[in-house]
């Protein structure tokens, strides 16, 4: 995403200005490519769910508890409500899907 468009989605958010500067900027580009680097494991997954529903059960458990993170994070620095109700509760909600999805494959 073009720094104009985060900046424009910060104050649409009422955040205000966004911060110009590198940190911000390394901060910004930095988690979009950790995010990136899991795609190949989601990838490798979904292939052979069988196979790595144990694997899968993990991520998911794990993920539950980045959304319960982010949730409390969320709050504790005062982010808007949109946001709040937004990021966290959606992960844990998917995370639950996926484990209950993984645990059925181990029964089938």
């Amino acid at each position: 995403m073009p720094t104009a468009w985060m900046a424009s989605t910060h104050a649409w958010l009422g955040l205000g200005e966004m911060p110009q500067s590198p940190l911000v900027e390394y901060l910004t580009r930095s988690l979009s490519l950790l995010y990136a680097t899991w795609v190949p494991v989601l990838w490798l997954t979904a292939g052979d769910v069988r196979r790595y529903r144990t694997l899968i059960g993990v991520m998911a458990w794990t993920r539950f508890a980045l959304g319960l993170g982010l949730l409390v994070l969320d709050v504790a620095v005062g982010m808007p409500w949109l946001w709040l109700l937004a990021e966290g509760p959606s992960i844990m909600v998917l995370s639950l899907a996926v484990a209950a999805l993984a645990r059925r494959v181990e029964r089938l």
